[in-house]
């Protein structure tokens, strides 16, 4: 199994397995009391400011750890920066990753910069992929890097798998073990670093199977977004969600035909408000709040059919971790369903207009109690 197929399915085991036992939401939420348990949090700025016992799993626009997690950290956000300890595992997805600070167990990476800086230190393995990924710091057990640039300026305890298209070695930098390398050139490897193994080169995958891993790469970022999206989304808003599957039981035609007035109607009014000159900065304003429900409103299609598969099964009143589980299987089974010629494209079509529809309809609800 190559290095993204696993960071996928490590990913998606981490957000499948949680629990949430205490919810943060909000344009900027600080945490500056202690949490004895786990944590679910969402907001564009995010920071860690007092110590959490269990697990943190968040999404963000920026996120900032600065005292100690001592489960897992479980995150998605543009930048991620870990400046306290991690007592367990790490599995984060971004942009901007910097993990400065000690990791009990193992990280799982994506990000378009990943930087283990000098005073980072990870207790188990590092898999990483990204654009551009580089180790300063500690890394007990093995690395396994696919990426533009790997860069090893730190110390690895045991192997080093790395398949980039530049591999550096700097001055200083220590391989306990094999260094086992995939690029079209060779690795630079400094006369002053220490590599405890064999240097082995091993054959780039052909072109196919370089399609094969954008793809895979492309499918984890998309995949791991959508699952602590639609995670996040029902545990900080169970009343509005079961809600707007109630108002959609109710009154299905209507849903469809207010999420195809949104999804089809809304950009041709989009483009008449641009054309009258007059009307840009409200055709602009109205483009932002489009491409926003876009997604929400997909979420929220998938809760409708976590919510439909409950009612089959006769379990709508079911626990709270039940309703997680099957809405991150709803999410699972309609992504895969994706794969599937012209059936995949109807139902993700039907899923996104009764979510519209229900966002609509589950908001008037609300507003009338």
């Amino acid at each position: 199994m190559n290095a993204r197929r696993r960071l996928f399915w490590l990913a998606l085991l981490a957000l499948v397995c949680g629990l949430a036992v205490a919810q943060r939401a909000g344009e900027t939420v600080d945490i500056r009391e202690p949490v004895e348990g786990d944590l679910y949090a969402a907001s564009r700025e995010l920071a860690v400011l007092a110590p959490i016992a269990g697990d943190l799993t968040a999404a963000a626009q920026n996120l900032r750890v600065e005292e100690t997690i001592r489960g897992d950290l479980n995150a998605a956000a543009e930048n991620i920066t870990v400046a306290a300890p991690v007592g367990d595992d790490v599995r984060v997805a971004g942009r901007q990753i910097v993990l400065d600070s000690e990791i009990g167990d193992h990280v799982v990476v994506a990000g378009e910069s990943v930087i283990l800086p000098r005073r980072g230190r990870v207790g188990g393995y590092l898999w990483g992929a990204g654009a551009t990924v580089r180790i300063e710091g500690q890394v007990t057990g093995e690395v396994r890097i696919a990426a533009q640039e790997v860069i090893i300026a730190g110390e690895v305890g045991g192997d080093a798998l790395l398949m980039a298209e530049t591999i550096r070695i700097t001055a200083g930098a220590h391989v306990g073990g094999d260094l086992i390398w995939r690029s079209r050139s060779a690795p630079q490897i400094s006369k002053d670093a220490v590599i405890d193994g064999r240097i082995i080169e091993r054959p780039l995958p052909p072109a196919e199977d370089e399609v094969a891993e954008e793809v895979a790469g492309t499918a984890f970022f998309v995949a791991l977004m959508l699952l602590v999206s639609a995670l996040v989304l029902y545990l900080l808003f169970p009343r509005f969600s079961e809600r707007a599957a109630g108002a959609v039981h109710a009154q299905p035609l209507m849903a469809v035909g207010i999420g195809v007035a949104l999804l089809v109607i809304s950009p041709f009014a989009i483009l008449l408000l641009f054309a009258t000159g007059i009307g840009v900065l409200l055709a602009l304003i109205a483009l932002a709040i489009y491409l926003a429900l876009l997604p929400l409103g997909w979420l929220m299609g998938t809760f409708l059919v976590a919510d439909q598969g409950l009612g089959f099964a006769g379990r709508r009143d079911a626990s709270r971790l039940i309703k997680v589980g099957a809405l991150l299987l709803a999410v699972l089974i309609v992504g895969l369903l994706q794969l599937v010629p012209v059936l995949g494209f109807l139902i993700a079509l039907a899923v996104l207009l009764f979510g519209l529809g229900a966002l609509i309809l589950g908001t008037r609800r609300m507003a009338a109690t």
